[in-house]
């Protein structure tokens, strides 16, 4: 996901990394690295010019062990993925789309430009969305091969944004990509309403069917490695939570908690990344808005227990988890 923030927030002074180092954390540099299963983005700062820089870091399931894994002092890193393997890695950044070993060597570019980059099962392609249009306004599934051949799109690109979806996931079995957006304008006397879908895609490109209703957002879904249930999100005006939904039935469950987190009250906004390798939790971000997240957490799909992983706790600071390696 493409994100842009309020130019306040490039000028924070912030020391997550230092902080990492005075408490439960021990910075590990790109040297001599092994990654943790869970990718995230933070600022950093960049020396002596203070300029914050979004990189690539891996981390423990607990928020521990944080190492680094993107140094570039003029790129930032918007999002990230492993392959099936888990010896590499896919990642979104403002120079374009590269991957990389999982030590973070052999960096190479897949494409000039893309978001959330998403693995085939079988680790032979990577899905993402490309933006096209005023500021990035128009959105559509691209496809390319591992080896960086065959840069294509997987549906049609819409002028009149009938058909404006973005990336969210790949099916554990490799027959369907799913995204989210408008396909269709929603008007209720006369006014346009939300109608943001889930939307099913063979892999030809073909709409195999879409989930949602008139006056509704629901985005970001992500599959469950047993591929029989997805998380979302689900939101109307400025309420958002994260719903699960079994694809067999349409049983839909909210599993978000209330917009409290250790005692501190929030304009929630939830954010599901990747749901654990044993299918028990969801990998979430939260945030007070949607361009300020700042919490890394785990939400038990059984219990709804949250559990906070940050790895900063520094509530100015930027947190982002990317994804969870599933071996």
């Amino acid at each position: 996901m493409s994100m842009r923030f309020k130019p306040i927030l490039f000028i924070l002074v912030i020391q997550s990394i230092l902080f990492c180092q005075e408490s439960k954390n021990s910075l590990v540099t790109i040297d001599n690295l092994h990654s943790g299963p869970i990718l995230f983005i933070s600022f950093y700062i960049i020396k002596p010019h203070g300029t914050s820089i979004r990189h690539l870091f891996s981390m423990n399931e607990d928020g521990t062990g944080i190492k680094q894994l993107t140094n570039d002092s003029d790129s930032h890193v918007f999002n990230a993925s492993w392959s099936p393997n888990s010896k590499q890695i896919a990642y979104a950044s403002s120079q374009g789309l590269f991957i990389m070993n999982a030590n973070a060597s052999e960096k190479k570019l897949l494409a000039k430009s893309g978001d959330n980059p998403r693995w085939s099962p079988n680790g032979k392609q990577i899905a993402f969305t490309k933006r096209w249009g005023f500021e990035g306004s128009g959105a559509i599934i691209y496809l390319v091969n591992s080896d960086r051949t065959n840069e294509q799109p997987l549906h049609e690109r819409d002028e009149d944004n009938r058909e404006n979806v973005r990336l969210n996931d790949w099916s554990p079995d490799g027959k369907t990509i799913i995204g989210d957006g408008e396909i269709e304008k929603a008007y209720v006397n006369g006014r346009m309403q939300a109608n943001n879908r889930i939307v099913f895609y063979d892999l030809k490109g073909n709409i195999l069917k879409t989930y949602g209703e008139i006056g509704l957002t629901l985005q970001r879904s992500v599959y469950s490695v047993s591929g029989k249930k997805i998380a979302f999100i689900s939101g109307k005006n400025r309420n958002s939570g994260i719903n699960i939904l079994e694809l067999n039935g349409n049983n839909e469950t909210l599993i978000s908690p209330s917009n409290k987190l250790e005692n501190r009250q929030y304009t929630n906004f939830y954010y599901p990344v990747s749901w654990s390798p044993n299918d028990s939790s969801v990998l979430c971000n939260i945030g007070p808005q949607t361009s300020v997240f700042n919490r890394i957490v785990l939400i038990n799909v059984y219990t709804r227990l949250i559990t906070d992983i940050t790895p900063i706790t520094d509530d100015s600071t930027f947190c982002f988890a990317a994804d969870w390696r599933k071996r």
